[in-house]
């Protein structure tokens, strides 16, 4: 994957400075495009003043009213997260920025990493939508970065790990995966697995995809299976 085939993707954020703040570090480590969803502030003089080299990136900066339309444009959905829960939080079972860095930089498509509004970050609503969570370790006593502060780091990880590998396999389209997902569903039902179980099993297969970061072939394979299950 190239810097430029990943968006920056800010989930109603609330503080122009933030937005400048990230507009810089995205122009630090080379990525291009920034969309903003829901936005409760604007794109003002204090975010260009903050942006300093990045203003660029705040004059094309896209606004996009639902998170449903950007995703429908990448192949891999990543949000992050401050908060990881517990051994039981399936939700927000997560890699490290450098094993994502790793993951984009194996792989050619689209990807959107996800950060949530300075507050309360993304929802878990919004997390289980995601295809995998990225965390920064960081200390238990205190583990939320600021946003800015999250993407630079974030950013610097991807960075690093692209600028020296090559892409070795191209991801599978999200609509692949989640025709692989419906039919999933379909086999949990006609065999009654509980709502509960079958949530969770559906969340997990997703997680599963986008930590291998699944190929179209390996996608098909599976969805052939179950296909057949399904219709026996």
């Amino acid at each position: 994957m190239e810097l430029r085939d990943v968006l920056v993707v800010l989930v109603e954020p609330l503080y122009e400075i933030n937005l400048g703040y990230v507009a810089r570090a995205m122009k630090n480590f080379g990525f291009t495009e920034l969309v903003l969803v829901d936005p409760k502030c604007t794109v003002g003089d204090e975010a260009r003043k903050y942006a300093m080299h990045g203003r660029d990136l705040l004059e094309r900066v896209r606004i996009a009213d639902s998170l449903t339309d950007v995703l429908r444009e990448v192949d891999l959905a990543v949000g992050t997260t401050g908060k990881t829960g517990g051994r039981r939080c399936y939700h927000r079972k997560y890699v490290t920025p450098e094993e994502l860095g790793e993951l984009l930089a194996e792989t050619e498509g689209r990807a959107a990493i996800l950060f949530g509004r300075e507050d309360i970050g993304l929802t878990n609503e919004i997390l289980r939508r995601c295809d995998l969570v990225a965390t920064i370790p960081a200390s238990e006593e205190y583990p939320v970065l600021n946003l800015s502060h999250a993407v630079a780091v974030v950013l610097y990880e991807v960075y690093k790990a692209i600028k020296k590998k090559k892409p070795e396999r191209r991801l599978s389209s999200k609509e692949d995966r989640e025709r692989l997902l419906e039919c999933f569903d379909e086999v949990m039902r006609r065999f009654a697995i509980p709502p509960h179980r079958a949530e969770k099993a559906k969340l997990v297969l997703r997680r599963l995809m986008g930590r291998a970061g699944a190929t179209k072939e390996e996608v098909s394979a599976l969805l052939y299976v179950l296909r057949r299950i399904s219709r026996s």
